[in-house]
């Protein structure tokens, strides 16, 4: 997607079954479509989605603390943010680096 501005943070332990992917940057449309396309095109499942007004958000921005400082110096607010909950192919949470650098690569 290559956006100017995107951030991409994972987390495995804010859920029990899958990975987060919570993804920072400018709003446009199409943005939700074009990220289901990649994961996709990269064999990866999406179990769940939620935007930055959804409830699910309010547990998934407070552990990402540390994260929002780098956020905040790019210039994003937190209402552009969606968090995406993804496993792999098998429907288990992805740990692999490379994997995750991949994902982060190609949704960033």
């Amino acid at each position: 997607m290559r956006e100017r501005n995107t951030q991409v943070f994972f987390d495995n332990n804010l859920d029990e079954t899958d990975t987060v992917m919570v993804v920072f940057n400018d709003d446009r449309h199409g943005l939700v479509l074009d990220v289901l396309s990649i994961l996709t095109d990269l064999d990866v499942q999406c179990t769940k989605f939620a935007s930055s007004e959804s409830d699910a958000m309010k547990v998934v921005l407070p552990r990402l603390e540390g994260e929002l400082l780098s956020v905040r110096d790019l210039g994003l607010a937190i209402d552009n943010c969606n968090a995406w909950h993804i496993t792999d192919s098998d429907g288990d949470k992805i740990y692999d680096p490379d994997r995750l650098e991949q994902i982060a690569v190609r949704v960033g």
